[in-house]
């Protein structure tokens, strides 16, 4: 009975139960299929090509393109040359705190080129996405307000 409690054994008992148990781990994940590419990986890619594009045009307009809050309106800004041609265009606003407040806005063309969005006073952290197309050219910037 004495030989049974021995520290050496205890430690052997020990060591073979975590091996035991990191065999088992590796055996489960290695039966669960983790797919780490998409199947499509060439367009995925080419959506965040064009996305980093976007974001790169969009921050060539300098401070023609911008998004602010004043009060309880997010008013967002593009030169109206651009406005007037407008294709395409969304403001996404995202509640970091809620996903009940996100708020999705669609650009349509004006003379401006200014485009104001309500939101209630109590959104404090908010993150502005703003995305349009002008002659197959996509513009997009993102603000944390």
């Amino acid at each position: 009975m004495n030989k049974l409690i021995h520290g050496g054994t205890l430690v052997l008992i020990g060591g073979g139960g975590i091996l035991i148990f990191i065999f088992s781990l590796m055996f489960i994940f290695s039966k669960k299929d983790i797919p780490v590419v998409t199947n499509d990986y060439y367009a995925e890619e080419q959506k965040f090509n064009d996305l980093q594009l976007a974001r790169q045009r969009g921050d060539a307009l300098g401070p023609q393109f911008s998004v602010e809050k004043q009060d309880e309106k997010i008013i967002m800004t593009i030169p109206a040359e651009l406005s007037l041609l407008l294709r395409e265009g969304y403001i996404y606003v995202y509640d970091v705190a809620s996903s009940l407040g996100d708020l999705k806005t669609a650009l349509h063309p004006n003379t401006s080129g200014i485009y104001q969005i309500s939101v209630p006073t109590n959104h404090r952290n908010l993150v502005v996405k703003c995305f349009f197309t002008v002659n197959h050219q996509s513009y997009f910037k993102e603000i944390k307000i």
